[in-house]
């Protein structure tokens, strides 16, 4: 008779789902690994709907933990962010940290299963430390993984110098100070883990430079698509130039101006065929979506659930980003969908690739438009770079 697996916990602030933003498909790779060896518990520290989960879920039981957070009031907040180092002292002053009071769900859950059974704790993301610590004091033997991603300190910075160069200068400091706790935190509370996981090398090295032991690099994975089309242009078919990416990002947000700013009067001279862009992204800012709609040039998709119909209609991903944090599921799908990437630095961070053969590089708008006319008058250059591009999906980002 064949003996029934152990317990595992994946404590994640999203539900693990295919297909879906970047948190819940780097979640769900997790549930797939850690499923093949154990019964696997999922707790979401969020909001979510029980119909989203799919028919055969690869998890035991699915479990809310959000009743037991703290939800401290704007006035803790503001003591956080004007004196970061507090945030040491009590977390529930620190942005955006699932701080736990009563977590009565957690202890329902490690008491059915027994504490001797869970084998295995993931805590996917930083800010659910305390959270996976409520449920150490729980378990025995237990080991103890933390997903952080990227890292939320230099995240947090990135987008803080993006927001000041939009002009939202409060927004940006909130973001610098928020970017102080969380480099004071990952100092002092990451050390206890079996192992720390990143998605960008630079993240690991990073974070190896402090002195903190078992950093590993987990990339980011993404499924197969089942059929990738050729996309074949005449000279007198519509180019699509195609941005993807959640619009209430502000690092995506200065992507989307840059493109109708700095991009489109270029190839307003130099193209003589027809062209547009397209861009995909929920909850767009109004003067985003106003600055869309005036372009003349913008296919504005603010509500899909497929972006395989997107990509595979591209002749060009667009990728002019300037922040952000680890490596960029954007870029990732496009290389698995085959076709050609032209990104700045930022854009390729955390990827081991190079420009002219997986994708093609640009860091002002001149050589955004350079690189889009080279590939639409060389389609045997396209075919080389979207080839390398998805050989290198393939190797190493595959969803397995």
């Amino acid at each position: 008779m064949r003996a029934s697996k152990d317990h595992a916990i994946l404590l994640t602030p999203v539900l693990p789902l295919p297909n879906c933003s970047g948190r819940a498909l780097r979640a769900w790779d997790w549930l797939l690994e850690l499923s093949c060896d154990h019964q696997v518990h999922v707790l979401v520290a969020g909001k979510f709907d029980v119909q989203d989960i799919p028919p055969n879920y690869p998890a035991a039981g699915v479990w809310p933990v959000t009743d037991g957070i703290f939800s401290p009031n704007r006035l803790l907040r503001a003591i956080g962010l004007l004196c970061p180092p507090c945030g040491l002292f009590f977390r529930g002053l620190v942005v955006d940290w699932f701080y736990p009071q009563g977590m009565t769900n957690m202890r329902n859950l490690v008491g059915r299963l027994g504490h001797k059974s869970v084998k295995r704790v993931v805590v996917f993301r930083f800010y659910l430390h305390d959270l996976g610590q409520s449920i150490a004091s729980l378990c025995t033997d237990t080991r103890f993984d933390l997903d952080m991603d990227d890292l939320e300190s230099q995240t947090r910075l990135s987008v803080a110098r993006c927001l000041a160069r939009m002009r939202r200068p409060k927004e940006s400091l909130r973001s610098l100070m928020a970017s102080m706790q969380y480099a004071l935190l990952e100092r002092a509370i990451v050390k206890g883990y079996h192992s720390v996981w990143l998605a960008a090398k630079e993240d690991a090295q990073r974070l190896s430079y402090r002195g903190i032991p078992n950093i590993a690099v987990r990339p980011n994975r993404v499924e197969c698509p089942q059929h990738i089309p050729e996309r074949g242009l005449s000279q007198t078919d519509t180019a699509r130039f195609v941005f993807v990416g959640g619009l209430d990002y502000p690092p995506n947000q200065e992507a989307v101006f840059y493109l109708l700013n700095e991009i489109q009067p270029i190839l307003e001279q130099c193209l003589t065929r027809p062209w547009t862009f397209r861009v995909v992204g929920r909850r767009a800012p109004k003067a985003l979506v106003s600055r869309m709609e005036a372009s003349g040039r913008v296919e504005f998709f603010p509500d899909t659930d497929e972006l395989a119909e997107h990509y595979t209609n591209a002749d060009a991903i667009l990728v002019p980003l300037w922040a952000g944090g680890g490596t960029k599921l954007k870029v990732i799908e496009a290389f698995a969908h085959r076709r050609p990437v032209i990104a700045s630095q930022e854009g390729v961070r955390g990827l081991a690739v190079r420009s002219g053969v997986h994708y093609l590089h640009a860091q002002t708008g001149a050589e955004f438009a350079k690189a889009v006319s080279q590939l639409l008058g060389d389609l045997a250059l396209a075919d080389r770079v979207s080839s390398a591009g998805e050989a290198y999906y393939l190797q190493h980002h595959r969803l397995l």
